[in-house]
């Protein structure tokens, strides 16, 4: 059964090879052929994700078992190891169900859809392995191309100001992965034998470890931990270094921030929480309040700023922004009920700013602008004539806000309750900051579908197509399932976190 970790992340880069290849005459016929390849191949990974879902489910395997391990540059201790666990199952069954989305969502682009459709399947493979991989190497590898991808995804289909904000990611991205890498680096050469495999690494191999550096001795275990830190704050949004994000949600393509929303973003915080808690695990109790203060910070701005959007896409990136300082500090709660939290809620919040982003993109589509107030025409009074749109938008909004039923209050309320043992401020500041993310995510929606219509501010619109409900109904659906049974998968996740705070994963 392992030979399917490869197949999940191989069948996708398939699927981009043959959006490449295809002849381009009888245009109808080929765009028809390759849009059908190109989400059959991203069904088909989906499909094995969810597989292991089940199979870990049913027992009929037991988390850990999935893997495999195939020598790669074995004389540099450098394995191609991937593997599905109870710590990385809900981000693999996320990516399973987005992806084929996005990929639904550029159906009818008039200009260059297979061009953004093949690298829409790379990154799908790119984030699969980056999740997969128990080797650190390997990692690197997949969590590097994925910025490369995002990169040209912005830079070729982006709109006006897309080549400068494409720079601007790209050198946020260069430079946490430098500091990363070099993280990576110091770890294999300290330990001995070298490897670079998570599955024998552990943070007692990086204690009393000293490094010379410019004629003074500093612990190698602090400083490997502060360059995964800058790595992590340059490659997601974490305040102060955040702005590229708001940037890139105005300029790129509407299915390329949902998939950062949705999943790089969600995959980034795991990278960093699994190499944290396996490699400098006592430098991150050491340094677990300042992560607080950072999310918390990153929590307050962000909610101030979504309080003061004027436009949809901005409002977005403020509100991932809020949800990147959840993160930081279900990591920092160093315990299991919060972590176990942190993740629920990142893939569940990641997943319904995706799907607000393909909102956007309806919208765009339709009226070609998104100011909801302060605007003459603002958009306004779209219920009427969108009623199934303001449904979906709301199940969105709803996980967004962490409210009941939906799977994201599931996770804030595990993020609360094992945050609280750490220090009561984080109870506080993150009902807060649900408060204001509430306030201004209620104030767009009443503006937008139940407002008075001023100016034409509904002129164009129109309620989803039978093809737009078609691939928003599997996200909505799954989005309920994590609210109203999110057993399963909790338990799954608990035993695994469990065994990682106990050193034993």
């Amino acid at each position: 059964m392992s030979f399917l970790l490869s197949l999940m992340i191989i069948i996708p880069v398939v699927g981009a090879v043959f959006q490449a290849i295809v002849p381009k005459q009888k245009k109808d016929l080929v765009d028809t052929a390759s849009g059908l390849s190109a989400l059959i191949s991203s069904s088909l990974a989906g499909f094995i994700g969810i597989f292991f879902a089940l199979v870990i489910r049913s027992n009929w395997v037991s988390p850990g078992e999935l893997t495999q391990k195939i020598a790669w540059l074995s004389s540099y201790s450098i394995y191609y190891e991937v593997g599905v666990d109870g710590l990385n199952l809900l981000l693999v069954l996320g990516l399973s169900l987005l992806f084929p989305i996005l990929i639904a969502s550029e159906w009818k682009r008039e200009s260059g859809r297979r061009g953004i459709q093949g690298l829409l399947l790379l990154l799908q493979s790119a984030l699969f392995g980056t999740v997969c991989s128990y080797d650190l190497f390997l990692q690197f590898f997949f969590w590097s191309l994925s910025a490369l991808l995002i990169y040209f995804l912005v830079g070729m289909w982006g709109g006006r100001g897309r080549e400068r904000t494409a720079v601007r990611y790209a050198v946020n991205a260069l430079l946490g992965n430098a500091a990363l890498f070099v993280a990576l680096l110091l770890v294999y050469y300290a330990v001995d034998p070298h490897t670079f495999s998570i599955q024998e690494l552990s943070p007692s191999k990086l204690m009393g470890k000293n490094l010379i550096l410019f004629g003074k001795t500093h612990d190698l275990s602090s400083l490997v931990f502060l360059l995964a830190c800058a790595g992590m704050v340059l490659r997601l949004p974490v305040w102060p270094v955040h702005g590229w994000l708001s940037d890139l949600a105005e300029r790129a393509p509407q299915s390329v921030v949902a998939a950062i929303y949705g999943g790089m973003i969600p995959v980034g915080f795991y990278v960093f929480l699994r190499q944290a808690y396996v490699l400098y695990r006592p430098d991150l109790e050491i340094r677990s309040n300042w992560m607080i203060a950072i999310g918390i910070l990153s929590m307050t701005m962000g909610a101030l700023g979504a309080v003061g959007q004027r436009q949809l896409r901005g409002l977005l990136a403020q509100l991932c922004l809020v949800q990147s300082g959840f993160s930081l500090i279900g990591i920092a709660s160093l315990s299991a009920t919060g972590l176990v939290g942190a993740m629920i809620q990142s893939v569940a919040v990641g997943l319904g700013l995706a799907g607000l982003a393909l909102f956007v993109e309806s919208v765009l589509s339709r009226v070609k602008q998104d100011y909801f107030k302060g605007e003459k025409a603002c958009l306004s009074g779209f219920a009427k004539k969108a009623p199934v749109m303001a449904l979906f938008s709301g199940v969105f909004m709803l996980t967004v806000m962490n409210m009941p039923a939906s799977g994201s209050f599931v996770g804030a309320s595990l993020l609360m309750v094992g945050g609280y043992s750490v220090h009561p401020m984080i109870l506080l500041a993150a009902v807060g900051m649900i408060f204001l993310m509430s306030v201004s995510l209620l104030s767009m929606y009443r503006r937008v579908f139940f407002g008075q219509e001023l100016n034409g501010g509904a002129n164009g619109m129109v309620d989803l197509s039978f093809a737009e409900k078609a691939y928003l109904i599997p996200l909505v659906l799954a989005l309920l399932v994590m609210g109203f049974y999110p057993k399963p998968i909790i338990e799954i996740m608990h035993t695994a976190v469990a065994a990682m705070l106990a050193g034993k994963g």
